[in-house]
């Protein structure tokens, strides 16, 4: 007998098997290739949207758990702010295993730009790294024309080649990032910017302005610094001044030709958290050399005329700021103390020599010598303000004035 078969058998006890069993096959993508796709992307917080056209995709098994990929677009486009920026030249490749995401080429072309960049993803990875490099280079003038309403008035200009570089390196959880920009040559409404170079980091939430130099205002500028991307946003800079045009630099200022030339000279600090203005410490030391002025009286010699260098120092720490102007014998100083819409402070002024001074306002014909000294104090809105001064050998236009003393309030 065969037990199974036979009626006499013993029963099977075992409780039937109502599981379903995984059939398992062995299965490896070989090749995917996708042809005439079109890819599209909006993103209305910003606005931005853009879009391929025509891409190829082409998916290719290499070994193991590698494959390779590659990308190719005839045609795209980016939409910001509804203004269109063409894209063209788009091309991507690289490869794909189960920890590692590598994009060994990646080139595109805007215009008057073009990009091209690599990375590689250790995603998988404990800690999981990135890695690449980025380089956008050529000329922004195209793109700053398409975007000129963007900007002031008087639209924004450039000429020459603008170089960015960009190295990634470090976690996914604590990227790292450095860069190099070239700036090509800019003009701003009267604002000139030439031989502008920038070279920062970025590493553990904090932005370091490790180099900044540039020919601005017929003048140099260079600098360094970080901000802290903290609650408070601590912060640092240092700027050094060389050779700035004083009349180019007064006529932004004001907004009119002044009659001064001359050259500007010295250092802006500032440090603190810009979270709380109070505990900011600001300084500017500046130098005025080189002065000249140009009468506008039609009837004087209108060659243009000497004045001697001032020295200008302006600090400023919780809440309380610091004036010092200096010029041969002259001499002003103010303390003031800004707090919840009220200003306190003291001032004093000493004059030597009234000429030169009187000549920065163009009034010839002067002499003398003048002191005051004076509070302020109160409301922005109701503020009083009290002077004492005197003053001695005075001479205005052949009109003599032996001494004068008195108070203001």
């Amino acid at each position: 007998n065969i037990p199974f078969l036979s009626d006499e058998s013993t029963p099977d006890s075992a409780p039937p098997d109502t599981g379903i069993q995984p059939i398992t096959l062995p299965l490896t993508i070989g090749n995917i290739q996708l042809r005439d796709v079109y890819l599209y992307y909006n993103d209305r917080s910003i606005p931005l949207d853009g879009s391929l056209h025509k891409l190829k995709i082409l998916v290719a098994h290499e070994d193991a758990d590698t494959y390779r990929f590659r990308l190719n677009a005839d045609s795209g486009g980016v939409n910001y702010h509804d203004k269109p920026v063409p894209l063209t030249q788009f091309r991507m490749s690289g490869s794909w295993q189960p920890e590692i995401t590598r994009i060994d080429t990646m080139l595109f072309a805007v215009p008057g730009l073009q990009f091209k960049g690599n990375l590689s993803a250790a995603i998988g990875a404990s800690p999981s790294t990135l890695s690449g490099d980025v380089r956008l280079f050529g000329n922004p003038q195209p793109l700053f024309s398409q975007f000129k309403d963007m900007f002031a008035p008087d639209s924004l200009y450039s000429q020459g080649s603008l170089d960015v570089l960009v190295n990634l390196a470090g976690t996914v959880d604590n990227p790292g990032l450095t860069m190099q920009i070239d700036l090509p040559t800019m003009q701003w409404a009267d604002i000139d910017l030439r031989q502008g170079y920038l070279r920062a980091q970025w590493q553990n939430d904090q932005l370091t302005l490790e180099k900044l130099q540039m020919q601005l205002l017929s003048g140099t500028v260079t600098g360094n610094g970080y901000l802290a991307m903290d609650s408070l946003f601590n912060h640092r800079l240092n700027l050094d001044v060389k050779e700035l045009a004083l009349r180019r630099t007064l006529g932004i200022v004001l907004g009119e030709t002044p009659i001064y030339q001359g050259v500007i000279n010295g250092q802006i600090k500032s440090s603190g958290p810009l979270q709380k203005p109070d505990d900011l410490q600001t300084k500017a030391s500046l130098a005025f050399q080189k002065v000249q002025y140009s009468p506008t009286n039609s009837s004087a010699n209108n060659s243009p005329r000497r004045v001697e260098d001032f020295f200008a120092e302006v600090t400023y720490q919780a809440g309380k700021a610091r004036l010092s102007f200096i010029q041969g014998g002259t001499a002003i100083n103010a303390n003031l103390h800004y707090q919840a819409q009220r200003l306190d402070g003291n001032f004093s002024l000493h004059i030597s020599h009234i000429a030169p001074l009187a000549a920065l306002v163009n009034i010839t014909g002067t002499k003398g010598t003048a002191s005051a000294r004076g509070t302020v104090n109160g409301q922005l809105d109701s503020l009083r303000v009290a002077v004492e001064f005197s003053g001695n050998d005075f001479l205005y236009q052949n009109f003599p004035i032996d001494s004068v003393n008195g108070s203001v309030s």
